[in-house]
Formats: C-alpha cells, sequence, structure tokens
C-alpha cells in the first residue's frame, strides 16, 4: 500500500526543490501509519501523465499532485484530462499559492478529494496533504472492514 506525492513541473512559479529531510519526515510519518510514500518530482508534463496512469506505481492507494493548472499548456491539456479521468485511485491536490488553478477547470468530471492551498509553504502543504491522504485511506479500511 503506498500514497504518490507527483510534483508537476513548476514553469509558472518556479520554487526550490523540496528538501530531502522535508520528505524524510513525510515519508516517516507514512511509514508509521504503515502506507510508503513515493515521491515522483516530474520533469515535465509527459512525466505527471504516466504517473496519473499508475504505469509502474499500480499499487499506490491515493495519489497527492503538486500541479498548477493554469500553467498546463494547451497540448497538454487533452491527455492529462484523460489521465485524471482513468485514474482508479483518489487525488488530493496540492497548491502553495491561491492563484493557481485547481484541476476542475482541466477535467470538470474528475473531482480530487480535497484541494490544498498553503500559501507560500510547500512543505507545510505536503505535509496537511498527507495528513488527510492518511485519514482517507484509514477511514476506508474502516468502512471496508
Amino acid at each position: 500500500m503506498s500514497i504518490l506525492l507527483v510534483v508537476a513541473p513548476m514553469l509558472a512559479n518556479p520554487l526550490p526543490p523540496v528538501a530531502n529531510s522535508t520528505m524524510m519526515t513525510l515519508w516517516d510519518r507514512a511509514q508509521a501509519e504503515g502506507e510508503d510514500l513515493l515521491w515522483r518530482p516530474c520533469d515535465d508534463m509527459g512525466d505527471v501523465i504516466r504517473c496519473l496512469s499508475c504505469q509502474g506505481d499500480a499499487a499506490a492507494d491515493l495519489i497527492l499532485l503538486d500541479i498548477d493548472a493554469d500553467a498546463i499548456a494547451a497540448p497538454d491539456i487533452e491527455p492529462l484530462r484523460h489521465a485524471l479521468n482513468a485514474c482508479k485511485v483518489p487525488v488530493i491536490e496540492v497548491h502553495d499559492d491561491s492563484r493557481e488553478g485547481d484541476l476542475a477547470r482541466i477535467a470538470p468530471g474528475h473531482a480530487s478529494v480535497v484541494s490544498i492551498t498553503v500559501p507560500g509553504d510547500r512543505n507545510a502543504g505536503y505535509g496537511m496533504a498527507l495528513s488527510v491522504g492518511l485519514r482517507y485511506i484509514a477511514q476506508q479500511r474502516r468502512m471496508a472492514a
């Protein structure tokens, strides 16, 4: 069982990369709840689409997606929409700027579990998204039992 953190390329507002220590803290939190956290910083939208299509990560139970829908180039919108609509696991969006666009604009039929925005603090957004994701997975397991 795993949670996949997909980080889209930040074209409009590039930020410094997330520190390894931050990712280790998040990984430790996931491990404490019996989950793996896989981190996929993407170089381009093709990488993002492959991650959402669960190619190579079919065991993911949940995806945390750091993406700005407003910054997606026109040729990437349709493939991204298709990947989102075909994705079989819940998605939690993470934003570090309240001006970033939600994926509802790209794929109106695809509802994210929640969209989290922590202005100017990507690390806090990832932490909050992980907390929500872990609670969501725990609730799903309780309901299935």
